[in-house]
């Protein structure tokens, strides 16, 4: 079962890397429509689901805070929300619990 938060927002808005990485994915899927998959090292994966714009590519380098997307209805989303999960050493796990280290 895939562990992931749902946040409502406004189609169009912006959304903010989480942490730097590797983007590793772009791509469209069923469930999370347009979505982006960043590799954060140590064997965490960060994904961003149902957006309207992908504005990083597979391989670019990416900074905490910079702008990846936008928000959009895509994917089996039932309306404009940024369905966020986490992988962690292949398994997946609550992103509301992920704390960061100091």
């Amino acid at each position: 079962m895939k562990i992931w938060f749902a946040e409502s927002g406004t189609v169009g808005e912006k959304i903010y890397a989480v942490s730097d990485g590797t983007v590793i994915e772009t791509a469209f899927e069923k469930i999370y429509g347009n979505n982006i998959i960043v590799d954060l090292g140590d064997d965490i994966l960060i994904k961003y689901g149902h957006l309207q714009e992908i504005k990083v590519s597979e391989g670019d380098e990416i900074q905490q805070g910079q702008v990846i997307g936008t928000l959009e209805q895509t994917g089996m989303a039932a309306d404009s929300n940024l369905s966020f999960a986490v992988t962690v050493n292949g398994e997946d796990i609550n992103p509301l619990i992920v704390e960061q280290e100091e």
